[in-house]
């Protein structure tokens, strides 16, 4: 165990040393916008993203999920293992985060809760609604979760990952997945809040978008 965590750490170094080497050789401005300490906070995410897709856990058990999360921010994963891959997908996951972030908060997901147990049952309640379901263990590095809405409205299987680190969830979901819950949620609510967001989400096909937690 300690020799898979001192490995993922070596990673992490080697994929922050390969970013700094890159900065020189590329316009951070012209990749991310802006200048001056936003561009400081900018690579601090980028860098912050590295560390935690090297060194969190991947290839999670539902029953790891065990527990109380509460929503701290929207998450984006491209479904990489590689860590020098995941030096280009930290850097655009920081920018389309930031980009999610106004559209999750008029969609009232910043107050979102997520429970789940150790037999893989879950309920993650939201602003304008809540989603029960059931966890399944999926190919590695992927969950699968069995929505429904309201408790009776089911929705269907709906591929996921989640990156787990001390009290830190990472849980994503493949984007036209998301996008049907969503779309399913703001039907049976009658609340058109989603819909922005939704459009936003339709525009990163192939992405797994969904949020960072903290353990309560």
């Amino acid at each position: 165990m300690k020799k898979t965590i001192y490995r993922r750490m070596a990673a992490a170094t080697l994929a922050m040393a390969a970013l700094t080497a890159q900065a020189g050789a590329f316009d951070l401005k012209g990749l991310f916008g802006g200048s001056g300490s936003g561009e400081d906070n900018k690579l601090g995410d980028i860098i912050g993203n590295i560390v935690g897709n090297v060194i969190a856990d991947k290839d999670v058990d539902p029953s790891q999920l065990e527990g109380n999360w509460k929503y701290t921010g929207p998450a984006v994963d491209f479904a990489s293992d590689n860590a020098l891959q995941n030096i280009g997908g930290a850097a655009a996951g920081a920018t389309i985060e930031k980009k999610l972030e106004p559209y999750y908060q008029k969609a009232g997901l910043t107050n979102l809760e997520f429970t789940a147990d150790k037999e893989g049952n879950f309920t993650m309640k939201m602003k304008h609604g809540t989603l029960t379901g059931t966890i399944e263990k999926g190919e590695a590095g992927f969950l699968v979760f069995n929505f429904k809405a309201f408790d009776k409205i089911k929705i269907g299987k709906i591929s996921a990952r989640a990156t787990l680190a001390i009290d830190t969830l990472n849980l994503t979901f493949d984007v036209s997945g998301l996008i049907k819950v969503m779309k399913t949620v703001s039907q049976i609510a009658g609340n058109s809040t989603f819909s922005t967001m939704v459009q936003l989400l339709e525009s990163y096909d192939g992405l797994y978008a969904g949020f960072k937690m903290k353990r309560n």
